[in-house]
């Protein structure tokens, strides 16, 4: 069993998930991605995923909803979660803003997302599950 950081990345752009994928796994972290939220609440139930990367507009199911019950349920509300926003979005509703470890705009800055990632991984409560 790898000790490598698991990363859930859910973004619609494919594009944009292979580029934050490749780059994530060359910083040792295990990516899977996932282009819409759309049966992502299950697999990150049965998977519990170290950290996730959320895009906020999803098609099927909005990430804010996603989040929000994620952050309900015991079972998932300590994943640390990282929301990506592009500028032309609507704004980063407070409920989600304040259930997130970090909201980062698009263009995505790696190097800062990378930041995000490693200090959410880190956590001693989240790491040691």
């Amino acid at each position: 069993m790898s000790n490598r950081p698991r990363v859930l990345v859910i973004e619609d752009d494919a594009l944009t998930a292979e580029l934050i994928a490749d780059f994530l796994e060359l910083e040792d972290f295990d990516v899977t991605s996932m282009d819409s939220a759309f049966g992502a609440e299950g697999f990150i139930r049965r998977t519990q995923p170290d950290a996730i990367v959320l895009d906020l507009l999803l098609p099927f199911l909005s990430a804010p909803g996603l989040l929000s019950r994620l952050k309900r349920d015991p079972a998932t509300q300590a994943i640390p979660i990282i929301v990506c926003a592009s500028a032309d979005d609507t704004p980063v509703p407070p409920s989600a803003a304040s259930q997130t470890v970090a909201i980062l705009h698009k263009p995505l800055d790696l190097r800062d997302l990378l930041d995000a990632l490693r200090r959410a991984t880190t956590h001693p409560k989240r790491r040691a599950g």
